[in-house]
């Protein structure tokens, strides 16, 4: 296995919630950490922020962490890359 397998395999666990199973901050980072291509579509901020809050729920649950979100239904989504604002999130 090369070292682009081991990023590929975190990020299809990043998607599949089913095959997430907490870890270091460092293994949970790994899989929000890629290189962004600049590209631009609408996001749905209120979503995108609720997906890297179930990713991260494992290792902030191991430490006893609670996190609680208020955030509005309904908002227009923005243009912008994606991977940057969940890489913006997770910091």
């Amino acid at each position: 296995m090369t070292r682009g397998d081991d990023e590929a395999t975190e990020c299809d666990a990043a998607r599949d919630p089913g095959r997430r199973t907490g870890g270091s901050r460092d293994r949970a980072h790994t899989g929000l950490v890629k290189k962004s291509d600049g590209d631009k579509c609408l996001v749905s901020v209120d979503q995108m922020i609720r997906e890297v809050l179930s990713f991260v729920q494992p290792e902030l649950a191991r430490h006893q962490v609670v996190v609680e979100e208020a955030l509005a239904e309904g908002l227009v989504p923005v243009l912008a890359d994606r991977i940057q604002l969940q890489q913006l999130v997770l910091t």
